[in-house]
């Protein structure tokens, strides 16, 4: 799998029962487009036995219930399991459903460069977390420091991927 065009989908930090099960953090939750057959890459954190660089596996089997169960191949039991974890789970872009045309991914977002309304550069969108009412992107701002804001046309009137940018409102007080 190219590292060019992994995208980060999560993490992975325990085990679940005793068959090898890894318990899958998923920003997209259950609606999370990896079936069996797919492969990820894992990338090892902290005490993770994986080579530093990551190892790629393929998914064995997949549990959507009230956490997304992963099984991987070569992964025979919890002990194996706990020898690799924690790590984050990557996948190849290509791996991804198709999108209808206006349509992009939340990863889709990160790194374009943030502008107001005239056109003028205000930062870079750095990262992206979710609460239970909606997506939050951070802007690491050209003036210093960061802004938090939601993902709602007020705040973002305007995505152009073609050209990198996308419009954001930045509140009064900032």
């Amino acid at each position: 799998m190219a590292s060019s065009n992994r995208v980060l989908l999560g993490y992975s930090a325990k085990p679940h029962g005793l068959k090898g099960h890894a318990v899958f953090v998923l920003p997209s939750g259950k609606d999370t487009h990896l079936k069996v057959g797919h492969q990820v890459w894992l990338q090892p954190v902290d005490r993770s036995e994986l080579p530093k660089d990551g190892r790629e596996f393929t998914i064995h089997e997949i549990k959507k219930g009230n956490d997304v169960l992963v099984l991987l191949d070569g992964i025979v039991d919890r002990t194996a399991l706990e020898a690799i974890l924690p790590f984050e789970i990557f996948c190849e872009r290509s791996q991804f459903p198709a999108l209808k045309a206006g349509e992009f991914y939340v990863t889709d977002l990160l790194g374009l460069i943030a502008v107001d309304e005239t056109g003028k550069t205000v930062g870079k969108i750095r990262s992206y977390f979710e609460t239970p009412a909606q997506l939050i992107f951070t802007i690491a701002l050209t003036s210093g420091g960061e802004v938090d804001l939601p993902y709602v046309k007020h705040f973002f009137p305007k995505v152009d991927l073609a050209a990198g940018t996308v419009q954001i409102l930045l509140p009064e007080d900032i």
